[in-house]
């Protein structure tokens, strides 16, 4: 009975830790959880998640969306590609769901299926909801391959030091900073941006023939109210 014990308890001891590694490699929880860290609370946030596909295999999946009666669908074109859009926003848990299928005309480039969830509260009931609704989306329509993105924006009282928590978001990510701007304009938003790499995230971007995966932007959003975005380049470029 010990012996059984003993398995039983190593059999958990190995399953919690696999669960937490599998929580940490998700890079919106890891963000959220070291903004919570430096004392920030998490407002808006973002998540994409990308891979080339064939197109019949994206056909499948624009009949599937289109077949949904609470999704919203639309289409549109250019001289470059057709694009099919679908939005999905689930009020029960404040997370909305948007959904892009690329086709190019040139047939020489494979199409792109793009999921996007984002929010405007980050919370325990919020992030089970995005853990719960992201797994399901990516085992339904992604595969290994796919490369997901994540940033989130919070805001900083005004008689706090902004400066002060993107330097200690730095620290705590263990950043290695590879460009640094400060905006001298008065009348510009931007006070600060940081590129670098941290070892917490996944995803890696190459800039200027550099690897980088954070990007830090504090923005000056009027009297008393500066917001903190943090997380992938190219996302954090719509904020």
């Amino acid at each position: 009975m010990r012996f059984i014990a003993l398995i039983f308890t190593i059999f958990l001891l190995l399953t919690t830790n696999v669960t937490a590694i599998s929580k940490q490699t998700d890079s919106l929880t890891t963000l959220a959880g070291v903004t919570a860290d430096i004392g920030l609370q998490a407002d808006s946030w973002q998540v994409v998640v990308k891979e080339k596909m064939n197109r019949e295999q994206l056909r499948g999946y624009i009949k599937k969306l289109q077949s949904k009666n609470d999704y919203i669908s639309s289409s549109k074109a250019d001289e470059n590609s057709i694009k099919y859009l679908f939005e999905h926003r689930q009020n029960q848990t404040d997370i909305t769901e948007h959904y892009q299928v690329v086709i190019p005309k040139n047939t020489a480039y494979k199409a792109e299926f793009i999921a996007v969830f984002s929010g405007d509260v980050w919370n325990n009931k919020t992030e089970k909801a995005y853990h719960s609704r992201i797994a399901h989306m990516k085992d339904t329509y992604f595969s290994k391959h796919a490369k997901t993105f994540a940033c989130l924006t919070t805001t900083i009282d005004g008689k706090m030091d902004g400066v002060y928590f993107l330097d200690k978001l730095t620290e705590t990510m263990n950043v290695k900073v590879s460009q640094t701007q400060k905006d001298t304009v008065e009348t510009s938003q931007f006070e600060k941006i940081v590129y670098g790499h941290t070892p917490m995230l996944n995803e890696e971007l190459m800039i200027n023939n550099e690897s980088m995966n954070v990007q830090m932007v504090l923005k000056n959003k009027g009297p008393d109210r500066t917001t903190l975005t943090i997380g992938t380049p190219i996302l954090i470029t719509e904020y």
